[in-house]
């Protein structure tokens, strides 16, 4: 497991196994036959239900069509090549529900263990981001996975819910209650209660009490196999459980711009980045949330975050070590396009004043967990991070595509540590222009 964990990051580009025999087809999200199931009309519930089912929505729907991007169709949260690999599923009130995100409707799956609770099981269709990326589609999508969590988190919290956030738990009986496929990997289950919530009923009736298997049109199993990623996604099966309570990050700005507002500046005439200005009280409470954010992550390993401001002609210039204590260095000079590992015609960072990165030091869990965690908590905090420059209205691009060996070498690093994800902020020369799709 020490080896996969080694493939899937600092020998990632050199050990990443692809395979051309994958069927192609899911467009947009995984596909189910949908002929005999009912759908649930969320508006129709209950005041606290109705709420609940809306905001699952708003996570998971296609938000807008963006022409100029390659990439067309975009939610709020990012995902390599908008791939966007989450089957999202909801248990309450002893049903199960999942969301469609083609058409933005819920699907009744059956019966489930009654639970008063809402439940929103969040599922990993691995194989499509494996698809276009091989053996690396597996953290790729744990990637993925943190950056739903970050997000669900911040806006339920903020309607004064009690959220509790599972990473660890009885993953073979949630595929037992759903039926699910062999190639999926549930990723998180996030449970949210109420009082309010637990006084309600839901206003739907089956037609079938126990309606089959809930399987996808289009199976990896194989695929996944012949890529060496199965005995990883199937290696969950004795781990202790692990949950913690969701809370609200300290950030800066208009939090109601922060979904609607983000933009990754992506578009075919590459990206060019103008830099961005920091005012210094501004660089104080990013400072300090950051240092809040990093706090919460360190029970699960050694998670840095290093932080590179430049160009900003003040005393905020200079680099950053956050951990469990926060270090300041003089500036460190580095060239931009050695940064990047490939696709560099397409960037122009010569002016970029802000890169950030988070790095892993391998700990004392097991080597799945670490490789769970490291993706899933790194993800979490790159989102943290990149609320605060959304609501500035800069574009913010977490990134893969970088040189470790450069990296490591610049800043320092300590030879056990992983580089595992990467944010580039500022202004950009093109902007996405998004028709928004109305449904």
């Amino acid at each position: 497991m020490r080896k996969f964990f080694d493939a899937v990051t600092t020998n990632r580009y050199a050990e990443n196994r692809q395979l051309l025999s994958f069927a192609s087809g899911d467009f947009l999200a995984s596909k189910f036959d949908n002929a005999f199931f009912q759908y649930v009309d969320p508006l129709l519930q209950g005041r606290q239900l109705s709420k609940l089912l809306q905001l699952v929505q708003t996570i998971f729907k296609y938000h807008d069509f963006q022409a100029d991007n390659p990439y067309k169709f975009h939610k709020l949260i990012p995902s390599a090549r908008n791939v966007h690999p989450e089957i999202p599923y909801v248990m309450i009130f002893g049903k199960a529900f999942r969301y469609d995100a083609i058409f933005n409707r819920f699907i009744y799956c059956g019966e489930v263990q009654y639970s008063k609770d809402f439940q929103l099981v969040i599922a990993l269709d691995v194989g499509r981001l494996c698809m276009e990326y091989g053996t690396f589609g597996v953290v790729l999508s744990l990637l993925d996975l943190g950056h739903i969590i970050a997000e669900f988190e911040r806006i339920a919290v903020d309607e004064k819910s009690g959220v509790e956030i599972a990473y660890m738990f009885d993953r073979e009986e949630v595929k037992q209650q759903l039926h699910t496929d062999d190639d999926i990997f549930f990723g998180s289950v996030i449970r949210i209660s109420n009082k309010q919530l637990a006084s309600e009923t839901m206003q739907f009736k089956s037609q079938n009490e126990v309606l089959g298997k809930n399987r996808k049109l289009i199976d990896y199993s194989r695929e996944l196999s012949l890529l060496g990623v199965t005995k990883y996604l199937h290696s969950f099966t004795k781990i202790p459980e692990f949950q913690r309570k969701g809370e609200q990050l300290a950030s800066s700005g208009d939090l109601s711009r922060i979904s609607t507002g983000r933009t990754s500046a992506n578009s075919s005439t590459g990206l060019t980045d103008l830099g961005v200005h920091i005012p210094a009280k501004k660089w104080r409470e990013l400072l300090k949330a950051s240092t809040q954010i990093m706090k919460r992550y360190q029970d699960k390993g050694n998670f840095t975050l290093h932080i590179l401001v430049r160009n900003q002609g003040t005393e905020i210039d200079g680099y950053y070590c956050i951990g469990k204590q926060v270090t300041k260095s003089d500036q460190i000079s580095i060239d931009f396009d050695e940064v990047l590992h490939d696709s560099k015609e397409f960037f122009n960072l010569e002016d970029a004043s802000y890169v950030s990165f988070v790095t892993y030091r391998d700990s004392l869990i097991s080597v799945q967990e670490q490789i769970y965690y490291s993706h899933v908590f790194s993800a979490e905090i790159i989102h943290h991070l990149s609320e605060f420059f959304t609501t500035k209205g800069y574009y913010t691009r977490p990134m893969k595509n970088f040189d470790d060996a450069y990296l490591k070498q610049k800043f320092i690093i300590h030879a056990q540590e992983r580089v595992i994800y990467m944010l580039l902020a500022g202004n950009a020369v093109t902007s996405n222009f998004k028709y928004v799709l109305e449904r």
